[in-house]
């Protein structure tokens, strides 16, 4: 039965059962109890299945230690065991055959097995004299080869074993044994648990590296016949491009992004360092790299979201280059790059200042490897430095991943691009593994003409980000900016193709054919870069969001405080046995508290004025009045206002004068 059916039958909530059903399978266990009965959680394709469980604990008391012996022998030697439970059963229904004629009649299936008229007796006579509650497999089976240290182990249980390691590939061979313990009552011992996990690891090799890391596994075990630059004949025939975070800290405590270019056939590169991978970054990368291979027919791309954009692809039209974009998550279908980047890591980033390692382990490396005392000397150092108002240790911080870690004096941007391109010049004239020769002979050595692109003006615009836009009256508007031209007076209404590059002051018009037409410009914005603009804006944008929701928020709640406020001015609250979830009183009662608290102020005043202490009741003031001949004018008005009031004080004061 399914989850549903269960629930329906037990009355249970559907999320309570698959609860139930996600710890279990968690734990290695797969048995849940609903309603007080117990059921075995099986799946099948994308959906579970329940049926009830019944515990083997009393089977297995009765069970003969025989025949669990038999059970945890290997599947072929069980197999052998019913085929030659098979001949024996076929050899009484044999008729009127000789024994000879009886073998030579045998079916193809029973020929495999070997065997003397000798053993065939011996088989016999086990099956004859088995007794009715024992399975006469457990006297067929050949044991030899089988240690007493694997015997235990049946199949069921190597299943729950080897289901336990693949969920969890770290998971203790203690813990499977505790499993072990509570899902069969005939576990062998511990040490013979983790001998059979340790063979299983070893035999299972390729499962269980899949099982820890599949990225690890698939590198290291992947078949890798052929190479993947066989068919690269010529340069610029096919890039592979990409992005990743350079493994140093650089002095304004930013870890900026590698975006790189590498010619397939020459191994040849041009890399550009900044802070993201976006459509500027990317931008700059194809004119670096134009600028030096020239051109490229294909380039070979992830499935990142600046390979992806609509720019990229409008780049690729302009410039006549195929995109091939590969499947996410498959390193091994760009393999040039990747292994360049791990170069470029291991042979310059680990010999820089503010090389922090490749992931958290080489980190941790890098920290173990300072003696105790350095450690205390370096922790102490950076204090100073933070203490100083050092501005790179203010950004890096002295946190405790960070303790102990030596960085040096860091570089800056620029300095790490510098870095990064000398290097690259004795990378392309050393001899490459891969081609046998060095990068820059290996281009000097094909004569294929190589496409370029002379006039950077140009490039600049191919490369610049491009939209179609509708001429309106004023001109064209566009991130907004108004670019004009004296040539829209007769174009107004015409759809035409915008060209950009950085300069923000100027755009260039093409029309739908891709016909060059003129030049628009913006005086205002002269000198101003439009990738610079364009994430200024964008960092804007994001902060004006930010600031509507939360006035937003605040006028969703400016009611309320208003309601508070009227409340405090009125005396609404709980101290005049009006509670704010009660319906609000009506306008002459609002009038005479407003007139109260009115009142109330002025009574204050007149405290700090004529020396009466304060009053919280207009019946205390007319008391303390008539006891101490403190009947004044504004006395007189009050008691006009409130009579009820000034009656009870007075007859208060009569009756205190009496006694």
């Amino acid at each position: 039965m399914n989850s549903i059916d269960l629930s329906e039958k037990h009355n249970v909530n559907k999320s309570t059962i698959s609860k139930k059903t996600a710890k279990a399978l968690e734990e290695g266990v797969p048995i849940i109890e609903v309603g007080g009965v117990k059921y075995r959680v099986s799946k099948h394709g994308g959906r579970y299945d329940y049926e009830p469980y019944v515990s083997k604990k009393p089977e297995a008391r009765q069970r003969d230690p025989a025949e669990i012996r038999y059970l945890a022998l290997p599947v072929e030697k069980r197999r052998e065991a019913e085929k030659r439970l098979d001949l024996v059963r076929l050899y009484e229904r044999r008729g009127d055959k000789s024994y000879s004629q009886f073998v030579a009649s045998l079916p193809r299936r029973l020929r495999s097995l070997k065997f003397s008229k000798r053993q065939f007796e011996r088989w016999l006579k086990a099956v004859r004299e088995c007794p009715s509650n024992q399975t006469p497999l457990v006297y067929l089976a050949d044991k030899r080869g089988v240690t007493t240290k694997d015997r235990a182990i049946h199949d069921e249980m190597a299943a729950a074993i080897e289901r336990m390691i693949m969920e969890k590939p770290h998971r203790k061979a203690k813990r499977i044994y505790e499993y072990l313990c509570r899902q069969f009552d005939d576990v062998p011992s511990y040490e013979t648990i983790r001998r059979w996990i340790t063979k299983w690891k070893e035999t299972h090799y390729l499962e269980y590296a899949f099982a820890k890391n599949p990225d690890k596994a698939k590198g290291q075990y992947k078949p890798a016949g052929g190479s993947m630059s066989e068919a690269v004949r010529y340069p610029n025939a096919l890039w592979e491009l990409d992005a990743t975070p350079a493994d140093v800290i650089c002095s304004d405590g930013k870890r900026y992004t590698l975006s790189a270019a590498i010619d397939v056939y020459s191994r040849r590169v041009a890399i550009v360092i900044e802070e993201s991978a976006n459509y500027s970054t990317l931008a700059k990368l194809m004119r670096k790299a134009i600028k030096k291979f020239g051109v490229p027919e294909e380039v070979k791309v992830d499935n990142g979201k600046d390979y992806t954009s609509n720019y990229f692809d409008a780049t690729c039209s302009r410039l006549r280059i195929n995109k091939i974009e590969v499947a996410p998550y498959s390193g091994e279908l760009k393999p040039h790059i990747e292994r360049f980047f791990g170069t470029l890591t291991r042979e310059l980033f680990e010999e820089l200042p503010g090389y922090i390692g490749h992931n958290v382990a080489d980190r941790e490396a890098l920290q173990s490897r300072q003696s105790f005392q350095k450690k205390l000397e370096s922790i102490e150092r950076w204090r100073q430095k933070y203490k100083d108002g050092n501005t790179f240790a203010k950004r890096f911080a002295l946190k405790k991943e960070n303790a102990g870690l030596e960085v040096g004096i860091p570089l800056s941007r620029d300095e790490l691009q510098q870095w990064v391109d000398k290097w690259i010049v004795m990378y392309e004239n050393r001899v490459h593994g891969g081609i046998k020769t060095t990068p820059m002979k290996q281009w000097q050595r094909n004569l294929h003409e190589v496409r370029r692109i002379e006039d950077e003006r140009m490039l600049d615009i191919l490369l610049g980000i491009s939209t179609t836009r509708t001429i309106r009256k004023k001109g064209i508007d566009w991130h907004g900016i108004t670019y004009w031209s004296e040539m829209f007076g007769d174009m107004v209404g015409q759809k035409v193709w915008v060209l950009s590059d950085d300069d923000l002051s100027s755009i260039y018009i093409y029309d739908l054919e891709m016909n060059y037409l003129f030049t628009a410009y913006s005086p205002e914005h002269v000198n101003m870069s439009r990738s610079s603009y364009l994430a200024a804006t964008k960092k804007y944008t994001k902060r004006v969001r930010k600031i509507i929701k939360a006035l937003e928020i605040l006028e969703s709640e400016a009611p309320e405080r208003m309601m508070e406020r009227i409340n405090s001015e009125i005396g609404l609250d709980t101290q005049d046995g009006i509670k704010q979830s009660e319906p609000l009183p009506s306008l002459e009662t609002v009038q005479e508290r407003v007139a109260a608290a009115a009142d109330a102020n002025v009574v204050e005043a007149d405290v700090r004025i004529n020396g009466r202490p304060t009053f919280t009741k207009f019946y205390d003031r007319f008391l303390w009045d008539i006891e101490h001949d403190m009947v004044d004018e504004k006395t007189k008005q009050l008691a006009e206002k409130y009579p009820d009031s000034w009656e009870m004080a007075q007859k208060e004061a009569q009756r205190r004068q009496a006694g």
